[in-house]
């Protein structure tokens, strides 16, 4: 009896343990962009966007939990203006802070076991934006889809402000007024996924 009840036990102990999945990005198959708008006094408004595809980062799904964080160097943005891509790493204080720090604070887990399920989905989640040495948590919808066999696509946007990171809007020069306090953040970027049971 003693016997069956160790085995029912050990079956028990085996069957609840959780699987991890970790997300390791793909650098040359994803990119992270800003855009902003400069207006001038009678002159159309200039719209500025830098585009970054100089990524690192890794994300662990421990069946109950969504962990890790994007590194985005920089002075890896393009913009097609050299010089406004060197004035965009001073204003985030690049020598102290070189990478723009992208972290999962909350995620909706019932929304993401039905994605991993599934093809593709929306999970509803918070993201924190560390950059210039300051961070700021948003409220967004990540929208996940398998590309390929162990690959998984995630795409999102984000609505911020310059000054949740302390940053005066910027301007284009003297005779230009200086930008609306807004920027849009927005990613498509390709993870590799290896499974650990």
């Amino acid at each position: 009896m003693r016997k069956k009840i160790k085995i029912s036990l050990l079956i028990l102990i085996l069957t609840s343990i959780s699987y991890s999945e970790r997300f390791i990005f793909i650098p040359e198959q994803g990119y992270v962009v800003y855009q902003t708008t400069v207006k001038t006094i009678g002159i159309f408004p200039d719209k500025i966007k830098g585009i970054n595809e100089d990524i690192i980062g890794e994300i662990i799904y421990s069946g109950d939990s969504l962990k890790g964080k994007i590194e985005i160097p920089v002075k890896s943005f393009k913009s097609g203006n050299t010089k406004r891509d060197r004035d965009v790493a001073k204003i985030l204080r690049y020598e102290k802070n070189p990478d723009i720090i992208v972290e999962i604070v909350e995620l909706n887990q019932e929304e993401f076991n039905k994605f991993l399920k599934n093809e593709k989905g929306s999970v509803v989640a918070k993201i924190k934006i560390t950059a210039g040495g300051k961070s700021k948590i948003y409220d967004t919808l990540l929208e996940f889809s398998k590309d390929k066999e162990n690959e998984v696509r995630v795409k999102t946007k984000i609505n911020a402000k310059f000054t949740d990171f302390n940053i005066k809007p910027p301007t284009l020069g003297a005779f230009f007024k200086r930008a609306p306090d807004k920027i849009l953040f927005s990613g498509d970027i390709l993870f590799k996924v290896l499974r650990e049971e």
